[in-house]
């Protein structure tokens, strides 16, 4: 009897040492581990959703930059009109536009996901909490967005000048009878278009520096800007 209980003990212990492992990996498997996992999975596919972009808009800036300066070349030589380098410099703009949002948002989801990631070390408690270091990633993300804010006002500036001047030959031509009504009119919208579109960017550059003002608070705050 007390063979047969030995045996059927060892014949447990042997189970117990192959299956541990697994039991006990199968104790951490929570709805936050699966959470977490899932998360890091999302902020690094924002990432490279970002990245790709960023080469698209890159691509077309340098396009768009290629054609605005043949054009000007051409107005030298008197064979393009300044309606024409107006409507590449507008291209030129947008693009321009485009690219600055794509790199900021390389920036964003690259400071995203080194955010999650600090906050994930602290649910696991592999980490003692830190909100300094937070808050310095935080103050990263409105610099950057304090910056495309700058340049994203300069070029709705600029592309608001650019209508202005091309709606001023189109109403020049429509005097002259050279283009019809409905061409001028949409000079005109387009026009009112970039003048508002100009104020609005003037609008969010100031309250990005306050978002920025903000999070420079929050880091002294918490002691990180010592």
């Amino acid at each position: 009897m007390n063979i047969n209980l030995k045996q059927a003990l060892h014949k447990l212990l042997i189970v117990v040492a192959t299956f541990s492992p697994a039991i006990g990996f199968a104790g951490t498997v929570t709805e936050d581990a699966i959470m977490r996992r899932d998360d890091s999975i999302d902020a690094r596919n924002r990432l490279v959703g970002a990245q790709m972009a960023r080469e698209k808009t890159k691509a077309s800036l340098a396009q768009a930059k290629f054609v605005y300066d043949m054009y000007l070349r051409l107005g030298e030589r008197n064979t393009a009109s300044r309606w024409e380098i107006y409507e590449k410099l507008v291209d030129l703009v947008n693009s321009q536009l485009a690219n600055r949002v794509a790199e900021h948002m390389v920036t964003v989801a690259g400071l995203d996901e080194q955010i999650g990631e600090l906050r994930r070390t602290w649910r696991q408690g592999s980490s003692p909490v830190n909100l300094a270091q937070l808050a310095r990633l935080m103050v990263e993300k409105r610099e950057s967005s304090l910056t495309v804010a700058e340049g994203v006002s300069a070029d709705y500036r600029q592309l608001s000048d650019a209508r202005k001047a091309m709606y001023e030959i189109q109403e020049e031509l429509a005097r002259r009878r050279s283009i019809s009504e409905e061409d001028r009119h949409l000079a005109m919208v387009q026009k009112n278009q970039a003048s508002a579109e100009a104020i609005i960017s003037a609008s969010e550059l100031e309250i990005a520096k306050e978002h920025l003002a903000e999070a420079r608070r929050d880091l002294e705050d918490v002691g990180g800007g010592q």
